[in-house]
């Protein structure tokens, strides 16, 4: 199935192509444990971060995704949500999530999500 992966290690975002009805491939693909929903699309495209990633004191690689919550450390993937609740195609394109996606290192994920909670507040 189709997923969109970003790498927030190297920067980028890319297409692959992989079968992820086994959650465990997800956890590979991610690079992680245990992977949590962070944040879901109007057309039922959901995606995934590592669960654990802010307890990771060495992950220097963050990345936000416009209009979400929060920075997220690590890499994200997402997926679409098929009838049943299973996984399917992403139907958010390419072209789109990497426009909606900024890196960024832990000062400037602690700076961004320092902001973001200052501005809730209010």
């Amino acid at each position: 199935m189709k997923a969109i992966f970003i790498d927030a290690k190297n920067r980028k975002v890319e297409l692959v192509d992989r079968d992820f009805e086994n959650y465990k491939l997800i956890n590979e693909q991610i690079g992680c444990d245990i992977f949590t929903y962070a944040t879901s699309f109007n057309n039922g495209d959901v995606l995934y971060v590592d669960d654990e990633g802010l307890f990771d004191r060495e992950c220097n690689s963050f990345f936000t995704y416009e209009g979400a919550h929060q920075p997220f450390a690590g890499n994200g993937l997402i997926l679409g949500t098929g009838y049943e609740g299973d996984s399917a195609d992403a139907m958010t394109t390419l072209m789109e999530v990497a426009s909606k996606v900024e890196f960024m290192t832990r000062s400037e994920a602690f700076m961004r999500a320092t902001l973001m909670n200052q501005y809730s507040l209010n």
